[in-house]
């Protein structure tokens, strides 16, 4: 992987740590958030409405199980 891939993902990751949610089940990401989460796609390669699908999945680890949703 070179670096610019590498410095891309963690920028993605850094810019997905500002976006703020509000409300339950499913929570929706603020307004104010929409940029960061733009980005964030952006920087990992793919479309936004994707990447905000799997903001709102939870994922619970019970021991090596996993359970969504």
């Amino acid at each position: 992987m070179s670096d610019l891939v590498l410095l891309q993902v963690l920028a993605g990751i850094l810019h997905l740590g500002n976006a703020e949610f509000e409300g339950s089940d499913p929570c929706e990401v603020t307004s104010a958030s929409e940029p960061s989460l733009q980005r964030a796609a952006v920087l990992l390669g793919m479309a936004p409405e994707k990447l905000k699908g799997a903001e709102y999945t939870q994922c619970t680890m019970l021991g090596h199980t996993a359970i969504w949703g």
